[in-house]
């Protein structure tokens, strides 16, 4: 267990200066060179603390860390290089520009500054990416390990078209987003999706705010004149899966099962499943819903079988009437 640049993190036998093809012909001393001239460079006045900067920089080198944080030292820019490592912080600085980055990096947080783009390729093994607080119109490609995506309180108009299936968090509050990628439906159904005032058409608000597939969380702030549609009761919001013939056929049956215990609950989950089913965006089912699948056929036939048994729409009521 050995040292980060404040003390506390830890070295790696698998990252050496080889390990990143941008760091192959580097020697120690190249390293030096070039931070020597940056610190040398800085503008006299501007308040950048290039000299604790480049001290962090060469103890991360000479220990071979895997961590190297640069967070708020009021840097108007970077060295051309940094030295190898998988986590790095640069938040809360006054940077614009990219310096060379790591292909090795796993963690990269570029928080609180002035970035206006990212760059068009971004390290592939990335896993956290954090850009909150700043001046981006849109994201480039994501890496395909990414899996937490923190981009709140900038200027995005719309999530990339194609997003990593293994994307498990996406904040995104406070930009001008308004409609959602089709991507969106290829994450796990457990993921969650933060998009809280953001200036969202109608459509996609309400599809978001019913949306179980996966776990968008939304606000009412973000639309303006809105018209809050009301929940169907339950002998009316069935009927978007049955037939004319079987809406008739069950409508008295329907309209005595609604003052069941638990059916408000679970007429509001088929409100949540036909705002799904309604959308021009044609999701993946979650995981319940794969599960049920199989046993009921479609959802006609498992309405069908729960006007007919007691204990199974008991149980309906019970499993689904919390969504």
């Amino acid at each position: 267990m050995g040292l980060n640049c404040f003390g506390i993190s830890f070295s790696s036998p698998n990252i050496t200066l080889d390990s990143d093809p941008t760091h192959q012909k580097l020697s120690k001393s190249g390293y030096h060179a070039i931070w020597k001239e940056w610190k040398e460079n800085a503008v006299p006045g501007e308040g950048e603390q290039r000299g604790i900067a480049v001290k962090r920089m060469k103890y991360c080198l000479k220990k071979n860390l895997t961590e190297l944080n640069l967070n708020n030292l009021g840097l108007r820019s970077l060295p051309d290089i940094l030295p190898p490592c998988t986590k790095l912080d640069i938040s809360d600085n006054q940077l614009s520009q990219f310096p060379t980055l790591s292909t090795d990096l796993v963690t990269l947080n570029l928080a609180n500054n002035q970035w206006a783009e990212l760059p068009n390729k971004l390290p592939p093994y990335l896993k956290s990416l954090n850009v909150q607080n700043g001046q981006l119109f849109e994201l480039p490609e994501l890496p395909n390990m990414l899996e937490f995506l923190h981009a709140d309180n900038n200027q995005l108009h719309c999530l990339p078209e194609k997003l990593p299936t293994s994307l498990r968090l996406i904040t995104a509050s406070n930009n001008q987003i308004t409609q959602l990628p089709e991507a969106i439906f290829d994450l796990f159904s457990d993921s969650k999706i933060v998009l809280k005032n953001n200036p969202l058409t109608k459509k996609t608000y309400y599809f978001a705010y019913g949306s179980i597939v996966p776990n968008i969380s939304v606000s009412p702030s973000c639309l303006t004149k809105i018209e809050y549609l009301p929940y169907e009761p339950l002998s009316e919001i069935v009927k978007h899966w049955l037939t004319p013939e079987q809406q008739q056929f069950l409508e008295k049956k329907w309209l005595e099962i609604e003052q069941e215990p638990g059916a408000k609950e679970f007429s509001k989950f088929l409100n949540q499943l036909a705002n799904i089913k309604k959308s021009s965006i044609r999701p993946k089912p979650n995981l319940f819903l794969r599960e049920l699948s199989p046993k009921i056929g479609g959802m006609d036939s498992w309405l069908y079988d729960l006007v007919n048994s007691y204990p199974l729409r008991q149980k309906a009521f019970l499993d689904y009437g919390h969504f």
